[in-house]
């Protein structure tokens, strides 16, 4: 019985601890089913920020193979304008040397036929001294105006041809600047 006695405050003891122990394994639970809660949020956002991470770089790689592609058109459509431009000035130089060219022939025409005519007048005042020349004359005279009116005729007509061909080419060049311009402020809209 005496051992009953000294084991009954030990055992009490005990069950005090093992209540404790019990209360502190309790608190320990609740908290490690906290930490596990907070340990899934924090993994789901991770998982959303790696998932976002992951769209950003898609976006980007659109975005830079978007830019290199207006970086091609641009520098193809700068090389279209280069040889329209070329080709413009080229049309241009072939007119203004076809035009000086019969500008010339004009000029050499007209002093061969004042040249023809003056030495067949003189042949005809020689020949016929007492006909009336100036009937040949007006009519030489209307013959030449009209090979003149047809050579200014075929100039203007070539200017004119010549500026239809200059404007064609104009609204060509500002067409492919409005197509080259469109891709590039699509770009600017989705940014």
């Amino acid at each position: 019985m005496r051992w009953q006695q000294e084991m009954q405050p030990k055992l009490q003891q005990y069950s005090t601890l093992c209540k404790e122990l019990d209360e502190e394994a309790s608190m320990r639970n609740e908290e490690v089913i906290g930490l596990h809660d907070e340990l899934e949020k924090v993994q789901l956002e991770r998982d959303m920020l790696a998932t976002d991470n992951e769209k950003l770089k898609f976006r980007v790689q659109q975005l830079e193979t978007h830019q290199s592609d207006n970086i091609l058109l641009k520098a193809k459509l700068e090389q279209y304008e280069d040889c329209g431009i070329d080709h413009a000035d080229k049309s241009i130089r072939q007119r203004d040397s076809v035009i000086a060219e019969l500008m010339m022939r004009l000029q050499t025409m007209m002093k061969t036929i004042h040249t023809e005519r003056d030495q067949h007048l003189q042949r005809r005042q020689i020949i016929f001294s007492n006909v009336n020349v100036t009937e040949s004359m007006e009519v030489d005279l209307r013959k030449t105006r009209a090979s003149l009116r047809e050579a200014e005729a075929t100039m203007e007509q070539m200017k004119l041809d010549h500026h239809r061909k200059e404007l064609e080419w104009i609204r060509q060049v500002e067409r492919l600047q409005r197509r080259s311009e469109g891709p590039s402020s699509e770009m600017e809209s989705d940014g």
